[in-house]
């Protein structure tokens, strides 16, 4: 029995080929204004910084009034500067710094904390604070998640 023939698409006849180039002119257009929006330049890309990361022994607390006396909100990480942010939790896992920003990222078997520092005058603070799963990147959720994460974070860098 003969191999079924393959046959290419029949061509784009008429103004649907025009129709289609028009379509997608928008989208270029929206693609070339993005460089206005965006601060980085293209001649300088940006650095990243790999730390080594920290060995993940995630330990209890030592007793339940220990693991009630800490203060698990990671709210309180706002506006803390590098110095305190590494006394509290210890070297980062992951540095990336980009223009006059920098991404600072925690790990443990179970979450990723990503902290986001900008500069103001001279000296970087925490302007915004993500916890998402280790697995597949995507936002813990709820509250109760994010203060686990944080907490177990907290007591694996002895920050009790």
């Amino acid at each position: 029995m003969p191999a079924p023939r393959r046959t290419a698409p029949p061509p784009v006849r008429g103004g649907a080929g025009l129709i289609l180039a028009l379509a997608a002119l928008p989208a270029l257009a929206a693609c070339a204004q993005i460089s206005e929006i965006l601060p980085f330049k293209a001649d300088s890309p940006p650095a990243v910084t790999a730390v080594t990361a920290p060995r993940i022994d995630a330990q209890p607390p030592a007793s339940a009034e220990q693991a009630r006396s800490v203060d698990d909100n990671p709210a309180r990480l706002m506006g803390l500067g590098p110095a305190q942010l590494t006394g509290m939790l210890g070297e980062p896992t992951f540095v990336r710094r980009d223009g006059g920003g920098e991404i600072w990222q925690y790990r443990d078997s179970a979450c990723v904390l990503h902290l986001f520092l900008y500069r103001d005058d001279r000296n970087a603070r925490v302007e915004h604070v993500e916890l998402r799963h280790a697995k597949d990147g995507a936002a813990l959720g709820t509250p109760a998640a994010e203060r686990s994460c944080f907490g177990g974070l907290l007591v694996r860098n002895g920050a009790v």
